[in-house]
């Protein structure tokens, strides 16, 4: 029997534009969700099919509800009733979406646990990517902390790291509870999420280099393998081709390690595939590296088979992620 071929991202509808609706309420804001899953293909004639999400941020349940919008009803009112708590909810006016940038932006992080290491990229639109990233800083905003705050997962869910930073005002539970909500708000902006993961016990604990040398092995040998097994996910969905520019946002690592064959080096070199290299990042880095930071840690725990307190929250979190995983295991 013949092997099927994996459909490719735009037969699968990420990121596919055409099919797809947002709305705006009279201030000019976008109250629409988008489900990367959505398709283009099968809608009755003459309607466009969209997936508006009750947002959390705005009040809302958080679920997904599929629309049909004719063509007509496009620049008009529009009001639906929500799948999730069947309330009827309104809005001004129903807009068509841009044709998609053929540039998308990948930010990657690594985390590590005591049986798996991972590196997550989290992919972005050029069109989505400006807009996340604002409503990013805005969330953080109007939880009432300064402004530029920034969410590094570490520090917030360690308790003792928490009372060190401008967090210290909320609770572990509270922590909790923010991070579902950031990552059911940058959901909106349609990122797509791919991590590598590499389970450690399938690695000897040390190898040999030569002349009698060896090297232990660390997590940080192994990010670069969980980077090229996340990257090989994106390859198998179809995202890497000449029609599309792809620019990488890497959290940068200081750490230099000796490497087989390769003498010492940094971990940041290893991070490249072909033509992709990591960005130079001046100034700042981009808060959307705090955001494949959560959603890393996060699969991290839910993925390890150590002990996980909040163990439900950590799952509805990862099921929201709805991570691609690509495995780096060692093969002897």
């Amino acid at each position: 029997m013949a092997k099927s071929k994996k459909p490719t991202l735009i037969e699968q509808g990420y990121h596919v534009y055409m099919g797809t609706t947002r709305t705006i309420n009279e201030q000019n804001q976008p109250l629409i969700g988008y489900d990367p899953l959505i398709g283009n293909l099968g809608e009755p004639e003459g309607m466009i099919r969209g997936n508006v999400t009750h947002n959390v941020a705005e009040g809302g349940c958080g679920a997904h509800t599929i629309i049909y919008i004719s063509l007509s009803q496009l620049d008009q009112p529009f009001s639906y009733t929500c799948f999730g708590c069947g309330k009827q909810l309104s809005f001004v006016k129903v807009l068509s979406n841009p044709p998609p940038s053929n540039i998308f932006h990948l930010f990657g992080d690594e985390s590590a646990r005591e049986d798996i290491v991972l590196y997550g990229l989290l992919i972005f639109n050029d069109n989505d990517v400006i807009k996340a990233g604002e409503a990013f800083e805005e969330f953080i905003f109007d939880l009432g902390l300064p402004h530029k705050t920034r969410f590094h997962s570490k520090e917030l869910f360690n308790g003792k790291a928490r009372e060190k930073t401008v967090w210290k005002r909320f609770s572990e539970y509270e922590i909790l509870q923010i991070a579902k909500q950031i990552i059911l708000m940058l959901k909106i902006h349609r990122p797509m999420y791919c991590v590598g993961i590499v389970d450690r016990h399938t690695f000897p604990k040390s190898m040999p280099s030569g002349n009698s040398h060896e090297i232990k092995i660390l997590p940080e040998h192994l990010y670069s393998l969980a980077f090229q097994a996340a990257i090989g996910v994106i390859r198998d969905f179809g995202l890497l081709n000449t029609d599309r520019k792809l620019k990488l946002w890497a959290d940068t690592q200081k750490t230099k390690l000796d490497y087989w064959g390769a003498g010492r080096i940094s971990t940041n070199q290893l991070y490249k595939y072909e033509n992709i290299t990591p960005e130079k990042i001046v100034g700042a880095k981009p808060i959307l590296l705090d955001a494949v930071d959560l959603f890393t840690y996060v699969v991290g725990r839910v993925k390890s088979s150590q002990a996980l307190k909040n163990q439900d929250i950590y799952k509805d979190m990862c099921e929201f992620i709805n991570p691609h995983v690509g495995i780096g295991n060692w093969i002897p």
